[in-house]
């Protein structure tokens, strides 16, 4: 027989509301993704205390999973725990100082573009680690037929040209540049990004190997 599971202590009405508070699941989730969701939730422990507040034990999650949940914290500094920096530093935005190039981490007063330069990778990698959270077989089965639906329609139509293509290709070198350096394979890129950005995943292949991600094939 295994193990029982530790009683769970009881909570005041106010204890409640405030654990429910913290536990509130991003909006847009199917029933799949917030069972899987609910899963990393469970490792948060709450116990009452007799002043009538409430502790939060965030200890059993990792770093890359309080930062997807939205409950990590920032040194005093404004950075995040280590592992989450390393795949933050890919997708924030650069300025040259002094004939070096610089991650832009710092807002100057009223520099609403600067602000939200850093808050789009942000967000964008709180996606990512969400969807490590949501990855199961069922999760993997539905993206895999979404992925297929989505590269048939892309042979249809041809590469997107100009500045919309520009953009669009900087934006999946930085996704592929976070992703290798969460220690993703570069064979997993092309499918990965491919359902992300509806391109196919040969599309996705060219694109980094343009940029010297991927190598490119010899012609026989």
């Amino acid at each position: 027989m295994g193990k029982p599971k530790p009683e769970t202590p009881k909570l005041t009405p106010g204890q409640e509301r405030v654990r429910q508070s913290l536990l509130r699941l991003p909006d847009g989730l199917n029933q799949d993704q917030l069972r899987l969701f609910k899963k990393a939730q469970e490792k948060i422990r709450f116990t009452p205390l007799e002043s009538g507040s409430l502790e939060v034990d965030y200890e059993a999650l990792t770093a890359e999973e309080r930062f997807a949940l939205g409950v990590n914290g920032t040194d005093s500094r404004g950075y995040f725990p280590e592992s989450v920096e390393k795949m933050l530093e890919a997708l924030l935005p650069r300025r040259v100082v002094d004939g070096r190039e610089v991650i832009v981490r710092t807002v100057p007063a009223g520099d609403v573009d600067t602000l939200e330069a850093i808050r789009g990778p942000i967000r964008r990698l709180r996606e990512i680690l969400r969807e490590d959270i949501l990855d199961s077989e069922e999760a993997k089965k539905a993206r895999d037929g979404q992925r297929k639906a989505r590269a048939q329609g892309a042979l249809s139509s041809a590469r997107v040209r100009g500045e919309k293509a520009t953009t669009r290709d900087r934006q999946i070198v930085a996704e592929a540049k976070a992703l290798l350096a969460k220690g993703r394979g570069k064979h997993e890129l092309s499918g990965k990004l491919a359902s992300k950005f509806n391109l196919t995943p040969k599309t996705i292949r060219t694109i980094l190997q343009d940029a010297g991600l991927l190598k490119k094939r010899k012609s026989a």
